[in-house]
């Protein structure tokens, strides 16, 4: 016995939910494209025009048209992904970047402020979790201040929970400049982007 055949609706119906599942997960992957607004972006523009303004200025402008079709995608989906744990960006396989930053906690005591957690260097069962890297760069980017002022409310109360003796906890997001490789000049984190503390 033949099994009846599907609907021809059902069959265009599916069809168009696995393109649109194919659209969600590339769209929401692929990065953004770079601008003129920071360093490194006008370092990568500076790479891909090979010296010339007329390709940059077309590198630019397709590439605003590209991040705002990105983010209208974004918007539109961004409950689906997140739904479907698609949101895992290609940021992942990037190269490292001449200027870095990292997150400090510090503690006041009698004899001042003392370091607590530093990232990369401390060892930590909360900011050590592989999630928190990610969480790490949207706080240290995040230019309305809204996560900034969480994480340090956040990051500050359990740093004077964890050490009575405290009358202050520190939280800072704190620049270097990688030296080129074989300059023999070591990273130094030396300028405070941001900064907040939380009294006891």
């Amino acid at each position: 016995m033949t099994p009846p055949s599907r609907r021809p609706w059902t069959q265009h119906l599916l069809a168009v939910a696995a393109a649109l599942h194919v659209l969600v997960v590339v769209g929401t992957g692929l990065g953004t494209a770079p601008t003129r607004d920071g360093p490194t972006d006008r370092t990568a523009l500076a790479h891909w025009s090979l010296g010339s303004e007329t390709v940059e200025d077309a590198l630019v402008r397709v590439g605003a048209r590209w991040n705002a079709g990105r983010r209208a995608l974004l918007t539109a989906t961004g409950p689906y992904a997140r739904c479907c744990g698609t949101r895992q960006f290609w940021g992942m396989f990037a190269g490292t970047y001449r200027r870095s930053s990292r997150i400090e906690v510090a503690v006041k005591g009698p004899d001042g402020w003392r370091d607590v957690y530093v990232e990369g260097q401390t060892r930590d069962a909360v900011y050590g979790f592989y999630r928190f890297r990610h969480l790490a760069r949207r706080i240290k980017s995040d230019r309305r201040d809204g996560l900034w002022t969480r994480f340090v409310a956040s990051a500050g109360a359990r740093a004077l929970a964890e050490h009575e003796a405290a009358s202050a906890a520190r939280v800072r997001v704190v620049a270097a400049t990688i030296p080129k490789p074989g300059s023999g000049e070591g990273r130094r984190y030396t300028r405070v982007v941001k900064s907040g503390e939380v009294a006891r």
